[in-house]
């Protein structure tokens, strides 16, 4: 497969886009342009949102001019959590749903094997930890999803 790396950030980015987080849909802030929660602009009321960031390649030569390609993601969500003044609100009723939202585009049901972003790669995963800070706080809550992306043979 030939490679396009803009591409292959465009289709993810697009198909990110997909997702229903809570029934609702990611506001016009989302990105690929990565930026910290503190210079949001917007703030509370363009949540949900999301940024896609490429943060590292692995590249292998499995044989001459036979690369197998690697690109890591991360995907950060910002959201706001309803309540968190109310001591019985349960912050993940609201995280989860974001999760699994993201969790169900990337992992296609049976009998579809990988998620290909239509032929540009062999497979898209969630890989690795995700981490969360619930907004127990102040409200905001944050999600880090790595993804891996993979293109080339094994």
């Amino acid at each position: 497969m030939p490679i396009n790396r803009q591409a292959i950030s465009d289709a993810l980015f697009n198909l990110l886009l997909t997702a229903q987080p809570n029934s609702a849909t990611w506001q016009n802030m989302s990105s690929q342009h990565f930026q910290l929660w503190s210079s949001n602009p917007g703030g509370a009321a363009n949540q949900p949102l999301f940024y896609l960031t490429r943060i590292r390649e692995t590249v292998t030569q499995k044989a001459y001019g036979q690369n197998k390609y690697q690109f890591h993601y991360e995907v950060w969500v910002y959201l706001q959590i309803p309540g968190m003044n109310d001591p019985t609100q349960n912050p993940y009723a609201t995280i989860n749903p974001v999760i699994d939202s993201i969790d169900n585009i990337i992992s296609p049901p049976p009998p579809l094997s990988s998620q290909t972003l239509g032929g540009l790669i062999n497979m898209v995963e969630i890989s690795g930890e995700i981490d969360i800070a619930d907004g127990s706080e102040d409200g905001q809550a944050v999600i880090r999803i790595p993804i891996l992306v993979t293109l080339g043979k094994n």
